[in-house]
Formats: structure tokens, C-alpha cells, sequence
């Protein structure tokens, strides 16, 4: 068992540099064109200048890149050219962050709260704005948020250090490890064990990003971001029990009114802010991916959400599903609307009313509520 006197001593077995590299992780990127201190960090170019590898200047090479707007300073030591970091998705700026600073860190930071959840491979809509660690100084709980160098359209993300919670101590006689070495894309991270980080952060998230995080645990859905890590399901009892990592009362009782809206047939993030809304906007919760029957009893769909009362089919319509080699099925654009447009017909036929929404919808609550009035969806009494 690992104590909390001992995280911030800890250390990984080897170097980033000398851990196995993988797709879309950590790798040595000397075939593009880099030398010996080019990487990929999630799929990020970018270059370590230390004073250790320091190889014809490149310290000084990468500080004329940064100062006439080639690069961008990351975290001291890590560069990235300017074009890709614009270019890329919040994401993937937060996740080659973190690795930045595991990699410039003299210490293995010890990643918490909304960092490892996104190092567990938890999907959440919102994209952290300041990567958390842990600390047993109290003099170096603080909130910094560092000056990224060069002409980034975007602000560098905070770094929070938090002192770790006096609750779990007693927890922890249990035998429970409140750490764990992760292996994602190649390389190695070190973060709060994932019931901490869920008992810990759950309740600070807001409430679609909360019930989604809860959903794709029950649901074992991963983010997995090429880590092709494998996940068991948690069961209902497996998360009641976590509510006793929580650090207080109250942040027990809204990690449990969290819990209350999750469910493990959410197949998506969308679906998952989709009862969140209903939930919000007073509507009845549905009944999820209900397989709906013809009058000979054949199977005509699968709805996200199904209304018994209305005979009301609710469905989530993301891009995804009409982007031809890239969809679901992997059909063509053409293909997969002949088939939703012959799908739609059969559900008319049987007297069933559709209503549907996306993205657009979920973050103006107020069309969708439109939407859902207008096809007569129930709210609570």
C-alpha cells in the first residue's frame, strides 16, 4: 500500500524516454524529421530541450522559434509548433499539458480530480481548465496558472495543487491504495486511483459532465484515446460503496444525487446530458434503448428514449452517425439515410411520434424543451 508520505518521493521505473512508445502516444519521431528529442504526445509534435539533451543548442533553437512565433512553450523544456497547437482540439492541448508536465516535473506529479479522470479515460464534454495534482506541503497548496510562451491563440492551463484530504486517511486502513501507476499510449503517469478520483470529483463536476462520467463507468465505456486499456463495468453497489471516499457529508450527498440520474444503458456523453436535461426541465425520465415491435412483433428500432404513456421515441442524433466511412456502421452517408428514412417510415406506421434533437439542442435547454412539448412528451407531476 502506498503511504501519502511517500507520493511525492515516488518514481517511475525509467524515463519517459526510455518507456515503450505506442500509436498515438508517447514515440520517437526520428523518421519525420525529428532528431533524437522529437515526440508525439497524443498525437502532438513536440520537441524536449533540457539541459541534459541539449544537442547542438536546441534550447536556444527552440527559444528563436518561440520568440518569432514558430513554437509555443508548453511547460519549461517542451515545445510545440504554433500551427499544430491552434490547430488542435482542447482536448488533445490538455492531455500533451499533462504530459508536458510529468516530463518537466523534476518529481512524479501526482495527478488528481479532473486530470486523472481524463488519465482513467472518463469522457467529459467540459475540458478541464486547470490541471490538478496532489501535494503533502501545505505550502505548496496554490493555484498558478503559467505564461505559455509564444503567440498561442489559447491561455495556458492552470495548475492546481491540492492538499491531499485528512478524510481518506482513516479510509485508507482499509488496505486501499490511493494512487496507481497508469500505462496509457506508451507512457506512465501517476494518478489518484479511480474511486478516489471519482468519490473526489463527481461532486464537484457539473451535473451533465457528473452523470456522464457515472454512466460510462456502469456502462464501461473508455475515452481510451488509443490506450486500448480494458475496463470491467462498475455495478450500482460499486459505486455506492465509493460515496465512502468522498471527503465530506455534503459532498457525499451530491455524489448520491449524481448517482441517482446514471444509469448504464447511456451509450454516449449526449445521451447522458440528454436525462440531465429531461431532468432539469421537469420532463419524465424515459425508459432507455427500448426495442420497439411492429404489430407482428418485429422488431422496427431501438430508441434512445422511449415515453410508454405518449408512445414517444426520443432520439440523440449526433454527426457521427451520417459520416459515411466514418459512422457507426461504417456505411456511406447515402446508405445510412435510406436506411433511417425506411426506419422512420415503419415507426409512423405504427402511430409512434419522433422527436429529435442534438448538441445544438442539449446546450439551449430551451429549444429542446420545445421540441419535447410539442411532441407531447409527459412532465412530472
Amino acid at each position: 500500500m502506498t503511504a501519502l508520505t511517500d507520493v511525492d518521493v515516488l518514481s517511475p521505473a525509467g524515463s519517459l524516454l526510455d518507456l515503450p512508445r505506442g500509436r498515438g502516444g508517447i514515440l520517437d519521431c526520428g523518421s519525420d524529421g525529428f532528431d533524437d528529442s522529437g515526440m508525439l504526445l497524443w498525437g502532438m509534435p513536440v520537441r524536449l530541450a533540457r539541459g541534459e539533451i541539449d544537442a547542438d543548442g536546441l534550447i536556444r533553437q527552440c527559444s528563436r522559434d518561440v520568440s518569432r512565433g514558430r513554437a509555443v512553450r508548453v511547460r519549461p523544456g517542451v515545445y510545440a509548433a504554433l500551427p499544430e497547437w491552434n490547430e488542435a482540439r482542447p482536448r488533445q492541448r490538455f492531455l500533451t499539458t499533462v504530459a508536458a508536465m510529468a516530463i518537466s516535473r523534476p518529481g512524479t506529479p501526482v495527478f488528481c480530480r479532473q486530470a486523472a479522470l481524463v488519465l482513467h479515460d472518463l469522457p467529459m464534454v467540459n475540458v478541464p481548465q486547470a490541471i490538478d495534482t496532489r501535494t503533502i506541503h501545505p505550502g505548496s497548496a496554490r493555484r498558478r496558472r503559467p505564461v505559455l510562451g509564444g503567440r498561442s491563440d489559447f491561455s495556458a492551463f492552470a495548475e492546481c495543487c491540492h492538499l491531499w484530504p485528512s478524510a481518506w486517511r482513516e479510509v485508507r486502513e482499509t488496505g486501499d491504495p490511493v494512487i496507481e501507476s497508469l500505462l496509457p499510449n506508451g507512457s506512465l503517469f501517476t494518478a489518484e486511483a479511480l474511486v478516489c478520483a471519482v468519490a473526489d470529483t463527481v461532486p464537484l463536476l457539473p451535473l451533465g459532465d457528473a452523470v456522464s462520467v457515472l454512466d460510462a463507468l456502469m456502462s464501461g465505456r473508455r475515452d481510451r484515446s488509443g490506450s486500448g486499456r480494458a475496463e470491467e463495468p462498475w455495478s450500482m453497489e460499486d459505486l455506492v460503496d465509493a460515496a465512502s471516499w468522498c471527503t465530506s457529508a455534503g459532498a457525499r450527498q451530491r455524489y448520491l444525487a449524481c448517482l441517482a440520474l446514471a444509469s448504464e444503458r447511456s451509450e454516449s456523453v449526449a445521451e447522458s446530458w440528454s436525462k440531465v436535461r429531461f431532468h432539469e426541465l421537469g420532463f419524465e425520465a424515459p425508459v432507455q434503448q427500448e426495442v420497439l415491435q411492429d404489430a407482428q412483433g418485429e422488431e422496427i428500432a431501438r430508441g434512445d428514449f422511449w415515453w410508454e404513456g405518449g408512445r414517444i421515441l426520443g432520439e440523440c442524433d449526433g454527426l457521427k452517425k451520417y459520416s459515411g466511412p466514418d459512422s457507426y456502421s461504417g456505411e456511406s452517408t447515402m446508405d445510412v439515410l435510406r436506411k433511417e428514412r425506411e426506419r422512420e417510415d415503419r415507426i409512423r406506421a405504427e402511430g409512434i411520434i419522433t422527436v429529435r434533437w442534438d448538441w445544438s439542442d442539449l446546450r439551449h435547454p430551451r429549444r429542446l424543451a420545445w421540441k419535447l412539448d410539442r411532441a407531447g412528451v409527459p412532465r412530472r407531476g
